[in-house]
């Protein structure tokens, strides 16, 4: 296979020895006055030649099999469970091995013809044994926490061999699986978070509209910590909506939810 190491070793005979791939010679290293050895990467050619001092010591035909690149898919459709995880099935092939898989997920434009976002979430895939020619796989993920939750997104599985080559399937698209919140608060709360994921911009809008949620704590019950966690998320919006400061807001809103 291309890529595979060949070792050559040669005692005795006092000059130094060369191995040749086809045309290309190298000469082998001295490990002492007697020893030497060469060590090197098979990607092509058809001949290996061992000389010393103008004799030939062997010569062997080699044919490089190529290593394709691996090819992989959704064995089914990404879908959401009754309780908010993410099933991912995906089979996979490869003529030596797979060596990871993993799912990507990018958010769609918001509009048609909008390109999906640069940021990603990357999910890691068990494999069902260690360097395996096929294999299939069911896993589950809860993403209810993250901020794409409940947002279209587009998924695809890449597998990767033992030469770093990556497959990867169609992508395809989903709504990114969400929690259900019964209290209307919560669910009020949870609207602004996605808000705010959807355009980092709506920072002074959605202040606004927590700091309106604010001024009647009767309808959480007066709960001092909801009271004050919303406080401080309205605070934090008003004084900037860079990535960090929506970032932790997006988690306070998540805990408060």
């Amino acid at each position: 296979p291309t890529g595979g190491v060949l070792l050559a070793q040669v005692h005795g005979g006092g000059r130094v020895p060369q191995l040749a791939i086809d045309a290309e010679g190298r000469d082998l290293q001295p490990v002492d006055k007697q020893n030497f050895r060469i060590e090197t990467t098979l990607t092509g050619g058809t001949k290996l030649s061992l000389a010393q001092g103008g004799a030939t010591l062997g010569q062997w035909p080699i044919q490089i099999v190529p290593d394709n690149p691996p090819a992989i898919a959704f064995a089914q459709p990404p879908k959401g469970t009754a309780r908010a995880a993410l099933r991912l099935d995906y089979r996979a092939s490869d003529d030596y091995g797979i060596e990871s898989v993993k799912a990507v997920i990018h958010r769609t434009g918001e509009k048609p013809g909008d390109p999906p976002s640069e940021e990603a979430i990357e999910l890691e895939l068990p494999l069902p044994g260690l360097h395996l020619k096929d294999a299939q796989a069911t896993s589950y993920h809860d993403l209810s926490p993250h901020p794409w939750a409940g947002l279209p997104v587009e998924i695809r599985v890449v597998a990767t061999d033992a030469l770093g080559q990556i497959g990867q399937s169609e992508a395809v698209a989903m709504t990114l699986p969400e929690r259900v919140f019964n209290h209307p608060i919560a669910r009020a709360i949870i609207d602004q978070r996605r808000e705010l994921a959807k355009d980092p911009a709506s920072a002074p809008a959605v202040a606004e509209i927590i700091g309106d949620l604010n001024t009647r704590p009767v309808l959480y019950r007066d709960d001092t910590a909801v009271y004050l966690a919303l406080h401080l998320a309205q605070l934090r919006l008003q004084q900037g909506s860079d990535k960090d400061t929506i970032a932790g807001v997006q988690q306070i809103l998540w805990e408060t939810a």
